[in-house]
């Protein structure tokens, strides 16, 4: 055998980015987890976190990190965002931190809560607890925790005693318990689960409040906590609550429609339009047309006028106009008065030509299709059901979506002319940077006619979402459509 010397520099493993740092730190906090890029799969059911840091800052002599997580595998198909923040010396320290706090008091959470077994130190407050509650005639199993925080400014109490004595101000224990009961919440959105979080930042001169549904913001808790007394001076009290809502049981609609009028008009009136952008449901000229209002229901000898001229009713749009509202806030610009056109009612007018229709022939009796002939060219099947329908487009609301459409409407007439209009500017000679519209389109330019099955021949047409949120990224705002059907007062 024969020795051999070996020379040269000593080597050093390259610097972990911030990104994968809080990816390993998140991962080790959960045994059976394994790393893909920068999502964890924490191996228990579908359960996934990718994680991201999208920033480092100074503050206050300390380091800053904002860490983002999206989570997967809870409720639903749609990934639902988290954050928090951590603090230290350094970029390292901090991004350390501040996940193993999150790691450590919400992973309990997620795990008992997709799992079904019992959190591993339920009672033990401020870790993870669960108790039962009631919304809408639905039990649900609530299991929660808590990551409180409180930072000083000038002499005065401890940390501790300022978390405290926040606690005992805005909700004695949970300020879950105290959303949940606070009758604003969304119900029929959260009836297959949910993941609810609740943040309070509290210092002697500002107050913000932030309550999440599957990760996007819910406006209608914001003013709950308006009269709790201010943090005393000297510092700042941040308490932030995960918790996990599962269905226990699901009290049987009485009468085939489980979306109840109450339930949907504390829903719909916790959107703010004069806020929104739009991008969202609440902020695009459809919304602004039903103003997110329910007309009253029909009375029966209505319906039987109504029936006489469309024939019999599925049943669940039966109950939906008997017991919800006759038209009023839905998908599009809302829903339109019953009437019947070929085999099919029409439920409401998408804009660019495209309407959402009620079956009521064959095999297909009950489902709603989308008849985007004038768009896409498709006429074909969104939902098994008027109530599955209208379900799906107020829960995408809660979520924050973005534009509600159910076909493809790059092929719509206002998309097309909108691409060519960013076309032949980027085809100049001159032109440098980013397209941009502003300059080039004023107000009302784009205007549409249509007609056909649903409107008039030349009737001036609206925008769908779609094209409205396209030409938002052109920097164009939605008075650059004109006003068309049904927008149009006392049209429709």
């Amino acid at each position: 055998m024969h020795n051999v010397a070996m020379f040269g520099r000593r080597s050093r493993k390259a610097p972990v980015s911030s990104d994968g740092l809080l990816t390993q730190t998140i991962a080790r906090h959960f045994p059976n987890a394994t790393i893909d890029g920068q999502t964890v799969r924490l191996g228990v059911g579908d359960l996934a976190i990718t994680c991201h840091v999208p920033g480092v800052d100074p503050t206050g002599g300390l380091q800053a990190a904002r860490l983002y997580f999206e989570i997967t595998g809870v409720v639903g198909d749609t990934p639902i965002f988290a954050s928090v923040s951590g603090y230290g010396e350094s970029r390292e320290t901090a991004i350390v931190e501040g996940a193993c706090q999150w790691a450590c008091a919400f992973g309990p959470v997620l795990q008992a809560g997709v799992t079904g077994q019992p959190v591993p130190t339920a009672g033990a407050f401020p870790d993870a607890e669960e108790f039962e509650t009631v919304l809408g005639g639905r039990r649900f199993r609530v299991v929660v925790a808590a990551m409180d925080r409180s930072m000083l400014f000038a002499p005065g109490p401890s940390p501790q005693e300022r978390i405290a004595a926040a606690r005992a101000r805005f909700a004695d224990r949970w300020l879950t318990a105290a959303v949940l009961d606070s009758g604003t919440l969304p119900v029929h959105a959260m009836a297959s689960g949910a993941l609810l979080s609740a943040f309070v930042l509290d210092i002697h001169d500002h107050r913000s409040v932030e309550v999440k549904i599957n990760g996007a913001d819910w406006p209608g808790c914001t003013g709950m906590f308006e009269h709790v007394a201010a943090e005393p001076f000297g510092g700042m009290t941040l308490l932030r609550e995960l918790a996990m809502l599962v269905p226990v049981d699901v009290a049987a609609p009485s009468s085939g429609v489980d979306l109840t009028r109450d339930e949907l008009t504390r829903t719909l009136a916790a959107f703010d339009p004069s806020t929104a952008g739009p991008s969202r449901a609440e902020g695009w000229p459809g919304w602004h047309h039903h103003k997110g209002a329910l007309a009253v229901p029909l009375t029966g000898e209505e319906l039987a006028a109504v029936e006489r001229k469309t024939g019999p009713l599925p049943n669940d749009y039966r109950a939906f106009l008997t017991e919800v509202a006759a038209v009023g806030a839905g998908p599009g610009y809302g829903l339109e008065w019953p009437r019947r056109i070929g085999d099919a009612v029409l439920l409401a007018h998408a804009g660019c030509h495209v309407a959402w229709v009620l079956r009521l022939d064959g095999p297909e009796r009950g489902q709603v299709w989308v008849d985007a002939v004038g768009s896409d060219k498709t006429y074909a099947k969104v939902a098994d059901s008027f109530t599955e329908w209208y379900r799906a487009w107020s829960d995408a609301a809660v979520r924050q979506d973005g534009p509600w459409i159910q076909w493809n409407n790059l092929s719509c007439a206002s998309a097309d002319v909108l691409g060519q209009f960013a076309q032949n500017i980027a085809d100049r000679s001159d032109w440098v940077g980013p397209v941009s519209l502003t300059d080039v389109v004023p107000p009302g330019c784009l205007a549409m006619v249509g007609g056909g099955v649903y409107l008039p021949d030349g009737s001036p047409l609206d925008p769908c979402h779609g094209c409205v949120d396209l030409a938002g990224r052109f920097g164009l705002p939605p008075e650059t459509f004109a006003r068309g059907l049904p927008s149009t007062p006392g049209a429709g």
